[in-house]
């Protein structure tokens, strides 16, 4: 595992990633400084609150430390963000802080991953183009283009508090193999884009009008439906072929 420090604020928080680069652990005693909460870990109410609660090799004074999962953050700073305006302060910058290290470690994880790809499919909702992509057997959505046709980045929706917890919802549920595989980028003056898979891009979508969400999910099944993207191999039709059949770009 690689250690980095990273503020928050001011107070450098150390953090694990894993050699895939995703984010695996996050010091607890920088975290409960962060919050002004030190006393926590004297009397160890945050350790018995957060189940990941794990002594590893974050070390003072050549003692081990405690660390906890990124996710169980939310639950250290969800009951404290109701004391009174000052907690609350210090929970919302916790949660920006947390919120954007896990995009960019995911972004980071995805350029050695990216995904091998079919050719774009461009579909036009009021004259913007939205382009859908096959990818690792599964559907993805260009958000960049999702997000430009009603003014806003990507970025705006992806950082949201409840949008981040339906990404993990969707992990626990087993929907999504994990917070990596929703989500990849790709590089470039012309063709950068942030890409989503298609249970996230429903979310994503209604995030910015019903009607665009339910566009998108009528386009998802027609290209579902005609063979774009197989989730898995299919029969041999009567005429003899299991290629994937064409599919028009209007």
């Amino acid at each position: 595992m690689k250690s980095n420090a990273i503020l928050c604020e001011e107070y450098p928080v150390r953090v694990l990633f894993n050699d895939d680069k995703t984010l695996a652990w996050v010091n607890l005693h920088d975290l409960c400084k962060v919050l002004g909460r030190e006393e926590m870990l004297t009397d160890k109410a945050a350790i018995r609150q957060l189940p990941s609660s794990i002594q590893i090799p974050f070390r003072k004074k050549g003692r081990e430390m405690w660390a906890i999962s990124p996710y169980d953050v939310y639950k250290l700073i969800r009951p404290m963000r109701r004391e009174n305006s000052i907690a609350a302060k210090k929970c919302a910058a916790v949660e920006t802080w947390l919120n954007e290290l896990l995009e960019d470690a995911a972004i980071q994880s995805a350029k050695a991953t990216r995904p091998a790809q079919q050719e774009d499919v461009v579909f036009s909702y009021q004259d913007h183009p939205i382009s859908f992509r096959a990818a690792n057997n599964k559907m993805m959505i260009n958000a960049t283009q999702m997000a430009r046709s009603f003014g806003v980045l990507p970025a705006e929706i992806l950082r949201k508090a409840d949008f981040v917890r339906y990404r993990q919802h969707l992990v626990e549920k087993g929907i999504s193999e994990s917070l990596d595989s929703q989500i990849f980028t790709t590089r470039g003056r012309n063709n950068g884009a942030t890409w989503i898979d298609e249970e996230l891009a429903m979310e994503f979508a209604r995030q910015l009008s019903p009607e665009f969400s339910q566009w998108c999910n009528t386009k998802i099944n027609e290209l579902m439906t005609r063979g774009y993207v197989t989730l898995e191999p299919r029969p041999e039709s009567g005429m003899g072929t299991t290629e994937n059949l064409p599919v028009p770009q209007s």
